[in-house]
């Protein structure tokens, strides 16, 4: 069993001036390298072997996919997207419900009213004014 190879975090500046080493360290097969910029990992850096390792692997998984497709029914696009719609209007609809019921407090909103800086329902009471 080979050893796993350590990854390694180099900045982008000096990722661009040595990156001759760092393929040389990389194509060894014992090191990663991911390159950062502004502390932000932007890209990684693999020896061919373990990429093409990476890619063989992803053809196969896609391929098992592939065969679990084959024996489930076929679905159209449109059924699948009213049946997501269908599921979240029942999430929505429990929420409302439950809120309304005090097993879950509902959520209250003041809106404040860009004209009178007052709460819109304090607006309609007779002679009720916010003083500041």
């Amino acid at each position: 069993m080979a050893t796993p190879a350590k990854t390694k975090t180099v900045p982008a500046l000096k990722a661009r001036t040595q990156l001759g080493r760092i393929m040389k360290e990389v194509q060894s097969g014992k090191v990663r390298v991911l390159v950062e910029k502004s502390g932000i990992p932007m890209v990684g850096i693999i020896s061919a072997d373990e990429f093409q390792r990476v890619i063989t692997e992803r053809e196969a998984r896609f391929d098992a996919i592939d065969r679990i497709r084959r024996w489930l029914p076929s679905v159209s696009e449109a059924e699948i997207q009213q049946d997501v719609r269908d599921a979240l209007k029942q999430v929505h609809r429990r929420r409302r419900v439950k809120g309304r019921t005090g097993h879950e407090p509902a959520r209250r909103r003041i809106d404040v009213s860009p004209m009178s800086h007052q709460p819109r329902a304090s607006r309609y009471l007779p002679n009720r004014r916010w003083r500041c």
